[in-house]
């Protein structure tokens, strides 16, 4: 009955959505067992010296955090939305987004900054510029070998996700509030909440391999979107190195709202 009631991208990603979670939770009971019953103290987060990190507040919020926004990606991913979606409609989940994350950054921004390694302009840029390649020609790449193309007629997956179709297809005033959600409050609060809480979290509890592939396997999966599963994971590793190299998230915000930014104008220019 569930294999004839949703169609196979839904079922893959809500597996994936499911395991994800319990990924990242092995992942931490595995450091707090290792600490437990061997003398091999847990390394601290060198992100935020002198301060308890994970307190309370962070476990808490965080696992509500991951939990409701699995949940809803589950529902959405198993029941789509139907009919069009307003600018009102817009807006109003844009500012529950914003309340969602605000004690995230109320958080971070309470935490002590370490000290920023100093790139300078021109480097940062050339890094930002090569960054942005890698991570686009590859899935062009892909793209013209028609892989996303085979993906979406194997499982049925669209192959642009709905945030997509609607800032293509919708009027002047949608566009500006998917613009406003897409360059400024997605880089500013997904950097938080990806990288500066859940990376920084599994860091502490488990490698730095493991960290970066489990933070960027939940921002990925999170997005609901099974053609662009792999594209986000990539994504989201290269911000967690990005966020270690710059010792701030100053950088990884950037490069977030440049490459959001450049997909909006591609999509307006280019056929999809």
């Amino acid at each position: 009955m569930f294999a004839s009631a949703y169609s196979l991208h839904a079922q893959i990603m809500s597996l994936l959505l499911v395991a994800t979670p319990i990924l990242i939770l092995s992942a931490i009971g595995n450091g707090l067992l290792r600490r437990r019953f061997s003398s091999e103290a847990l390394p601290p987060v060198p992100m935020f010296p002198g301060a308890t990190f994970p307190n309370i507040f962070d476990w808490l919020y965080t696992g509500f955090f991951i939990t409701a926004t699995i949940f809803g990606t589950v529902v959405t991913v198993m029941n789509p939305p139907t009919g069009e979606i307003t600018v009102g409609t817009m807006v109003t989940n844009l500012l529950l987004q914003v309340c969602i994350y605000l004690p995230f950054v109320i958080r971070f921004g309470l935490l002590p900054a370490p000290p920023r390694r100093k790139l300078r302009p021109g480097s940062a840029a050339l890094l930002l510029l090569l960054t942005l390649l890698g991570i686009i020609v590859p899935f062009h790449i892909l793209e013209l070998l028609g892989f996303f193309r085979w993906l979406t007629e194997l499982t049925g997956c669209p192959e642009l996700q709905d945030i997509v179709v609607m800032f293509r297809d919708g009027n002047t005033e949608l566009r500006l509030v998917i613009a406003a959600a897409a360059v400024i409050v997605a880089p500013v609060c997904e950097e938080i909440v990806y990288r500066g809480f859940v990376y920084n979290i599994l860091k502490r509890y488990s490698s730095r391999v493991v960290a970066i592939f489990l933070s960027a396997l939940l921002f990925s999966v999170i997005h609901g979107s099974l053609a662009q599963t792999l594209p986000l994971l990539v994504f989201g590793a290269v911000q967690c190195i990005l966020y270690d190299k710059a010792r701030s998230l100053w950088l990884p915000m950037a490069f977030h709202a440049v490459y959001n930014a450049l997909m909006l104008i591609l999509i307006l220019i280019l056929p999809v």
